[in-house]
């Protein structure tokens, strides 16, 4: 435990401080490791730079290689305005400033409102559930790792209905649009 505090804030990149927001401890000496981890979220919340200049780094990078947006699809995890923005929206505004009260289960819902303490939570917060609602319907007839949506008539239609029954392809592309 001493070393890993000794990693994270001196070493650590920020892209490993954003997995740090998120973990939490799960077995072992569970209270030990959760004291350990929010003594050193503390201790990198404090000295953290601004962390955007690297976060649009990586965000080009994982466009680049992963976002396949199209007419026939849409990249709903790593396309512009995806859940990973948003991901990286809530984890970057807790690593520039901090937060008054670090959320017990650090999902993302949580970060948002926690990171960003106003008006604009709310909104973030529903366009993320559906996208997230979305991804979770796409899963069923595909497989577990879904970063785009098929959009084309067909297929299109067959998960608008999993998400929202009578949508149509249409109505699922143009809610993709307006959450992202």
């Amino acid at each position: 435990l001493e070393s890993f505090e000794r990693y994270q804030t001196g070493q650590a990149q920020t892209w490993e401080h954003l997995a740090l927001l998120r973990a939490r401890s799960i077995a072992g000496q569970e209270g030990l490791g959760q004291a350990t981890l929010e003594r050193v979220r503390a201790r990198v919340l404090r000295g953290h730079a601004p962390p955007w200049s690297g976060l649009a780094e990586l965000r080009k990078r994982v466009h680049a290689e992963r976002s396949r947006d199209s007419v026939a699809s849409a990249a709903i995890k790593t396309g512009p305005g995806g859940l990973m923005d948003v991901d990286f929206l809530a984890e970057g505004g807790i690593l520039e400033r901090g937060a008054d009260r670090f959320p017990a289960l650090p999902g993302i819902p949580a970060l948002l409102r926690a990171a960003l303490r106003g008006s604009r939570s709310p909104e973030l917060e529903r366009d993320y559930a559906w996208l997230r609602r979305v991804e979770s319907r796409a899963r069923w007839p595909a497989a577990p790792g879904v970063g785009a949506v098929e959009l084309s008539s067909a297929a299109g239609d067959a998960a608008a209905d999993l998400v929202e029954p009578g949508l149509g392809a249409g109505g699922l592309a143009e809610g993709i649009a307006a959450a992202r």
